[in-house]
C-alpha cells in the first residue's frame, strides 16, 4: 500500500508549476489590507495524489494528479469535481489562461488541451518517446503561444494553442522543472540540476548558466519566480540531501538572472514554490508550511502549518487571494 511519502523525494523535487512563475503576467501594486490568513477550504478524500494547480481568476480552479485526474472548482476552491478525460497517466502540470482555455501535461508524453473549461479535453502526444518522456512544467503566454518542458532537458514551443510543437532539445542534462515568461519576449527556464536558461527574443535563442547550491552538494533546484524582467527568485530542495537539518538556500537576482545571491536567512525547509508581489513582500512554500517576508527576505514569519501534509504548488490572483495545493489534494485558501 502506498503512502504519501513513497514518492516525496523524487516527485516533490520536480513538481512545480508552475508553473511556479505565478498566475499573473504582471504583479499588481502592494496591498495594504489587514493581516492575511490561510484556511483549509477543501479536504480531499481522494486516494490519488496531486501535483499541479491553476487559478486563472478568483473563481475557477483546476488541479491535476495521478491516473489522469483533473478536478475543477467553480467557487474559488471550496468544492471540486472531476473532469473526464481519456488519459490514465500521471499529470504533473496544468495552466489555464482564462476560464475556458487550458492545458495539462505529464507522463507518457501526454498533453491535454481544452477550450470549453474542461467539459471536453483533447489528448495530444507531441513528437517524442512516450515511454520515457514526461512533461514537468508548462507556461502559456496567451491562448496561442506557450512552452512546455520535459525530463530530458528540452523545451517545446507552440504558436497555435498546442496543436503543433517545435523542439529545443538538450538544453540541459536533466529535467526542467519550471518555466517563467513575463511577456512574449523575456523568459527563463530552470532545471533540477541548476541549469538556468534565459531568452530575450521570445525563445529563438537561449543563454545558459549553471547555478550551484553549495555547500548543499546534493540539493536540487525546485522553484523559479520572476516578478518582472529584472527581479527573480529561485528556491532549492534538500529533501534528498545528506545535510539534513540545514536550511536550503533561496536565491535572488535584480539583473534579470545574470547574477544571483543568497536571499537573507531562510528559516524553513525544502522550498516548493516562491511568489513575490513586489521586491520586498513575498511568500515561500516549504515542505509543510508557508512563510512570508516584508523586508526582502531578511526576516520571515510562518503563516501556515499544514501539519506534515506536503505542499506542492502555490498560486495567487492579485495580492489578496491565493491557494496552495497539498500532495494529498487538500487546498488551503488565502484571504486578507
Amino acid at each position: 500500500m502506498k503512502t504519501p511519502y513513497d514518492w516525496i523525494a523524487p516527485l516533490l523535487v520536480i513538481t512545480l508549476i508552475s508553473q511556479t512563475c505565478g498566475s499573473d503576467l504582471a504583479a499588481p501594486p502592494r496591498s495594504t489590507s489587514p493581516k492575511p490568513r490561510w484556511t483549509l477550504s477543501y479536504s480531499s478524500h481522494d486516494p490519488e495524489y496531486y501535483h499541479g494547480l491553476s487559478f486563472p481568476d478568483a473563481t475557477h480552479g483546476w488541479m491535476v494528479g495521478d491516473s489522469g485526474r483533473i478536478l475543477h472548482s467553480r467557487d474559488g476552491g471550496s468544492t471540486w469535481k472531476p473532469q473526464a478525460n481519456s488519459s490514465t497517466n500521471r499529470l504533473f502540470c496544468v495552466q489555464f489562461v482564462n476560464a475556458q482555455t487550458g492545458w495539462a501535461a505529464g507522463e507518457g508524453n501526454t498533453l491535454l488541451r481544452t477550450r470549453d473549461g474542461g467539459q471536453s479535453w483533447i489528448i495530444d502526444h507531441p513528437p517524442g518517446d512516450p515511454a520515457r518522456r514526461t512533461f514537468m512544467a508548462l507556461r502559456f503566454i496567451d491562448e496561442q503561444e506557450g512552452w512546455i518542458a520535459h525530463n530530458f532537458g528540452g523545451l517545446l514551443h507552440t504558436r497555435d494553442g498546442g496543436q503543433t510543437w517545435t523542439g529545443h532539445d538538450r538544453l540541459a542534462r536533466d529535467a526542467f522543472v519550471s518555466i517563467c515568461f513575463r511577456d512574449a519576449i523575456k523568459g527563463w527556464a530552470l532545471s533540477v540540476g541548476g541549469t538556468l536558461l534565459r531568452t530575450a527574443d521570445g525563445g529563438q535563442n537561449w543563454s545558459s548558466r549553471q547555478l550551484s547550491a553549495r555547500p548543499h552538494a546534493t540539493a536540487s533546484f525546485s522553484a523559479l519566480f520572476f516578478l518582472d524582467s529584472t527581479h527573480g527568485w529561485i528556491g532549492t530542495d534538500t529533501s534528498i540531501s545528506s545535510r539534513i537539518g540545514d536550511a536550503p538556500p533561496l536565491f535572488r537576482t535584480s539583473d534579470g538572472g545574470r547574477t544571483w545571491s543568497v536571499q537573507g536567512q531562510w528559516p524553513g525547509g525544502s522550498i516548493r514554490d516562491v511568489w513575490f508581489q513586489d521586491a520586498q513582500s513575498g511568500r515561500c512554500a516549504e515542505f509543510a508550511g508557508i512563510y512570508s517576508t516584508q523586508d526582502g527576505g531578511l526576516s520571515w514569519t510562518k503563516e501556515l502549518d499544514s501539519g506534515g501534509d506536503p505542499l506542492v504548488q502555490m498560486v495567487f490572483v492579485g495580492t489578496s487571494q491565493g491557494w496552495v495545493l497539498t500532495f494529498t489534494g487538500n487546498v488551503y485558501t488565502y484571504s486578507e
